[in-house]
């Protein structure tokens, strides 16, 4: 054979379930065999699978043992990166008013925001938030996730103490 198209498939969030198809052999008498490990074993399937990221050199042997090859990189997607761009605290002590907002990078493609109460979302904006503590996933279109946690506060409770008390003279009287 004197050429091997290549073709890949990037390995998802960084683990090893690349990809790497073999296409057209250009000469050469088939059958063909194929090999990612400097020819130290060949195998039938035009594909290679369960591959990290890197740098790969494909061997094409035909049937009269000649040879021939190519070298492709296996992509990875990366994981989805996650952070807090705003927040709102409760404002009084025991409301739910307080806000979580969310965005992510890197990854591929949309993404979608869960946060541990199961309120999920594609935007990142969470509202109607008690004072606690609250953690986001957030899931790109490979599922390669990426979490990060986050407060939520509240200010103390009011409270008060009489310090001084007026009783009326009379029944129905304001001194």
């Amino acid at each position: 054979p004197t050429a091997v198209a290549l073709t890949q498939v990037a390995a998802n969030c960084g683990a090893n379930n690349g990809i790497i198809n073999v296409g057209a052999v250009t000469g050469g008498v088939a059958a063909f065999q194929y090999s990612i490990n400097a020819g130290s074993t060949y195998q039938a399937s035009t594909s290679f699978t369960s591959l990290s990221a890197g740098i790969y050199t494909v061997t094409v042997k035909d049937a009269n043992n000649c040879t021939t090859t190519n070298t492709i990189t296996v992509t990875s997607s990366g994981a989805p990166a996650v952070n807090l761009t705003a927040q709102t605290n409760v404002s009084c002590n025991g409301d739910t008013n307080g806000s979580d907002t969310f965005s992510a990078s890197g990854g591929g493609g949309t993404y979608t925001y869960t946060l541990n109460t199961g309120s999920s979302n594609v935007t990142g904006v969470f509202t109607n938030l008690a004072f606690g503590s609250y953690t986001v996933t957030v899931a790109d279109q490979f599922a390669c996730t990426a979490t990060q946690t986050v407060s939520i506060t509240q200010p103390t409770a009011l409270s008060g103490t009489i310090i001084s008390q007026t009783n009326p003279l009379c029944n129905g009287g304001n001194t």
